[in-house]
């Protein structure tokens, strides 16, 4: 395969340092999400996490990921609220408790307006919630632009700034 510059990048092996964790346990969700990154030419490194348990032994490099280091991202977590397994929920706060961890940006997908998924994730440390709207032009603008945001303009304290944030300043 060639390696195209202008489509997301799915990492498999869970050591690779990638830009992105996907945590999605719906299969036609995670192709409308990977379709939408490639209609937007976003270049990014995405790990898929199949569920809240593999979400979270990929975070704290148990299980499986074991051997995994945290330098290796990511540095935005996209991840459905109501996951397979674990409670997206339980995900993001285990994830808040944790010194190590506290700091990853984390967004969560929302299916209905009005979800306590809303007012719980923001009061548990969401950084963003967003709605997996029906209309797919919509969802994918929204997906784009929020994977854009996250992991080419925002300069958290301990990355250097660089490419287009870089470049404003």
């Amino acid at each position: 395969m060639i390696d195209d510059p202008n489509r997301p990048h799915l990492v498999e092996d869970g050591f690779t340092p990638i830009d992105m964790l996907l945590v999605e346990h719906e299969i036609d969700d995670v192709d409308l999400i990977l379709h939408a990154l490639k209609k937007y030419r976003i270049d990014v490194r995405i790990f898929w996490a199949k569920d809240g348990i593999q979400a979270e032994d990929f975070i704290f490099c148990e299980g499986e990921f074991a051997g995994r280091t945290p330098k290796n991202g990511p540095k935005v977590m996209l991840m459905d609220a109501r996951l397979a397994k674990k409670y997206g929920l339980d995900v993001l706060a285990r994830i808040r408790q944790d010194k190590r961890t506290r700091g990853i940006p984390v967004v969560l997908e929302i299916s209905t307006p009005g979800d306590i998924e809303i007012r719980e994730g923001y009061k548990l440390g969401a950084n963003s919630c967003v709605m997996k709207d029906t209309n797919y032009d919509v969802f994918a603008a929204t997906i784009a632009e929020t994977v854009f945001y996250w992991t080419k303009l925002n300069t958290d304290p301990l990355t250097p700034r660089r490419g287009i944030a870089a470049q404003v300043v």
